[in-house]
């Protein structure tokens, strides 16, 4: 880890902290020994109140849901839930990206959904009742708003709104439909406010041998544990000034191996793990490039293999490298990444890639994907417009 006080990081001897530019305690591996602080205690109990002022919820939900993720190939994190009564089953991709859910609706595909065959379903007040969800890469679906009940492990949310999609284009990794976790009102969040009191984490694992999670209610703030004296602000998306419709936060800096990369102001960017690859734009984007190619010079280039990755190695015949350490400065909090979130590897190991990509213009949005959230316990909380970054996942 690495002092960042500064314009000129110095390495820091046996220590697993990182301190910001005044001194304090900011990594997300402080290991402070102190008792709770009464404004933990407190923000706590606020949270268990939440939950707890409605015994009825609480009879019903208890005190939250955990529902587990898988990744696929090395870009789609999936999880399942069940439509209708009696229950299907559909695997979903989480998106925290979108607010729209959404499940395959046409026969010519399986599983698909009927809402005749739902003893439960019944019509969505909307004019007009169609829906339409395209996604930067080009992929679509379309069809039309369906009302029927969600089923989140046993527990059944009825009159949940979700798209019934007739036509889907482009490849979803095997999923059959999608799980808009973002803050519009049509997401899931929006839908089971009354049971979950917008509380939720998510973990997405590093590897597809390994299971991460999602966990929904004050079981969200029990399972990552988020430090509330390192609350990032969640505010609009910076094409939207006036409403919550993405989880946008300021980026203030990265830094990579001992060297910060230049920024004159903080940047808008968007939480999206149904983005696998983070979005930068071209000047800070090409600062970083070089930053890593200084600090790769002595592997070849290789070739450039994956879409939008143009930094390419080829370690053939090194067996022991590692990717070099890397820092996303948020406000008030430093989050260094997992090893497996700077770069991309190919199946074999034999090349490597900076696992990020620029944009066209350096106004385009700014999005830090799904690679760059792995192994990290990440928390929600919509009511107060703020989340967290926590270190590791637990019991994966």
């Amino acid at each position: 880890m690495y002092w960042l006080g500064g314009n000129n990081p110095v390495k820091v001897k046996n220590t697993s902290l990182i301190p910001g530019s005044k001194g304090q305690c900011q990594g997300l591996n402080c290991q402070e020994k102190s008792e709770p602080n009464s404004q933990k205690i407190l923000l706590q109990d606020n949270y268990r109140f939440r939950s707890l002022k409605s015994i009825e919820v609480v009879n019903k939900y208890g005190e939250g849901i955990r529902l587990p993720l898988t990744l696929k190939g090395d870009d789609n994190f999936l999880t399942t839930v069940g439509f209708g009564t009696p229950k299907i089953d559909f695997t979903l991709i989480f998106d925290t990206g979108s607010d729209k859910t959404w499940i395959n609706c046409n026969n010519n595909q399986v599983p698909f959904f009927d809402p005749s065959s739902s003893s439960t379903s019944s019509n969505v007040s909307c004019n007009p009742c169609n829906y339409r969800a395209d996604y930067a890469d080009g992929t679509y679906s379309t069809g039309y708003y369906a009302n029927d009940t969600l089923t989140i492990t046993s527990n059944p949310y009825p009159n949940f709104v979700f798209g019934c999609a007739q036509e889907i284009k482009g490849n979803f990794g095997g999923a059959n439909g999608l799980l808009g976790v973002g803050p519009g009102q049509f997401s899931l969040m929006a839908q089971t406010d009354t049971s979950y009191f917008s509380l939720f984490c998510y973990c997405l694992p590093a590897t597809e041998s390994s299971t991460g999670y999602i966990v929904f209610g004050v079981q969200a703030y029990e399972t990552c544990q988020p430090d509330e004296n390192k609350m990032i602000p969640i505010g609009p998306a910076p094409t939207d000034k006036s409403t919550l419709t993405s989880y946008s936060v300021k980026l203030t800096a990265i830094t990579i191996g001992q060297q910060r990369l230049p920024m004159s102001s903080s940047l808008n960017a968007v939480i999206d793990s149904g983005t696998v690859i983070t979005r930068l734009p071209p000047s800070l984007y090409s600062s970083l490039s070089s930053a890593f190619q200084g600090l790769m010079s002595q592997y070849p280039r290789a070739p450039r293999s994956p879409p939008l990755l143009d930094i390419c190695y080829n370690l053939v015949g090194h067996t022991n490298w590692t990717p070099p350490n890397m820092v996303l400065q948020f406000e008030g909090l430093n989050v260094p990444l997992e090893p497996s979130a700077v770069t991309f590897r190919d199946k074999n190991d034999s090349q490597v890639c900076l696992a990020f990509a620029r944009n066209v213009k350096e106004d385009d949005l700014i999005i830090i994907g799904n690679k760059q959230h792995r192994a990290l316990n990440i928390f929600f909380d919509i009511s107060n417009k703020n989340m967290a970054f926590g270190r590791g996942c637990s019991n994966i």
